[in-house]
């Protein structure tokens, strides 16, 4: 929970930095840490998918959803 809260409390300048490649697994591991959270199924199963898999191109959805709205795309808010 204090992982979370953290990381939403950061600048958009840091948020932004941590969604460049390789840095993104960040974004990864609070999506896992706010489903187990949530205790949203549906949420868990997409954060270790998004997590494991690594999709290559996930950091720039991640990117430019801080960018429009401040904050990474979760499944359950």
């Amino acid at each position: 929970m204090q992982f979370t809260r953290w990381m939403e409390q950061q600048s958009l300048i840091v948020k932004v930095i941590l969604a460049l490649p390789f840095l993104d697994i960040i974004w990864g591991i609070y999506r896992l840490v706010k489903a187990i959270n949530s205790k949203s199924n549906e949420a868990l199963i997409i954060a270790l998918l998004l997590l494991l898999l690594s999709i290559p191109i996930w950091w720039l959805v991640d990117l430019i959803a801080l960018i429009m709205t401040g904050k990474v795309l979760f499944v359950k808010e």
